[in-house]
C-alpha cells in the first residue's frame, strides 16, 4: 500500500515526516494563530497530529510547536519513510464517533488535558 503523509520544514529545517504505513487514517497540519482575551500578543504555532481510523488513539508529531514572525513553513506531501511520532495517546472513556465532530483544536485540548494531568 503506498500511503501519503506531509514532511514539515520551518526556515528550511526539517522537523518531521509524518504518516502512517498501514490501514485507514487521518492526518492533519494545523496552523494556528490564537489572540486571547487580555493578551497583548498572538500566539502562533503548528500541530501535526493523527489518528488510526475508528479508534481514539491519537498521535502526534509536533504539538505547539510555536511560530515567529516571518518563519517560512513548508509542508511537502511526501510518500514513505515516515518518522516515529513524538506522542502515541488512547483517550479514556470515548469511542471513535466522539471524534467524528471535532476540529482539530478541539482534539489537541483533550490532548493537552491528558498531558497535564
Amino acid at each position: 500500500m503506498n500511503t501519503h503523509g506531509f514532511e514539515i520544514k520551518i526556515n528550511g529545517e526539517r522537523l518531521c515526516r509524518a504518516g502512517f504505513d498501514t490501514g485507514q487514517y487521518v492526518l492533519a497540519c494545523a496552523l494556528d494563530l490564537k489572540r486571547e482575551t487580555g493578551e497583548s500578543s498572538d500566539r502562533m504555532e503548528i500541530n501535526v497530529i493523527g489518528t488510526e481510523e475508528n479508534t481514539t488513539k491519537q498521535i502526534i508529531w509536533l504539538l505547539q510547536k510555536a511560530l515567529l514572525k516571518g518563519d517560512q513553513i513548508s509542508i511537502e506531501v511526501i510518500t514513505g519513510n515516515f518518522d516515529p511520532p513524538l506522542y502515541q495517546y488512547t483517550f479514556p472513556n470515548t469511542t471513535a464517533i466522539d471524534f467524528e465532530n471535532d476540529s482539530i483544536e478541539d482534539i489537541l485540548d483533550r490532548g493537552r488535558d491528558l498531558f497535564d494531568n
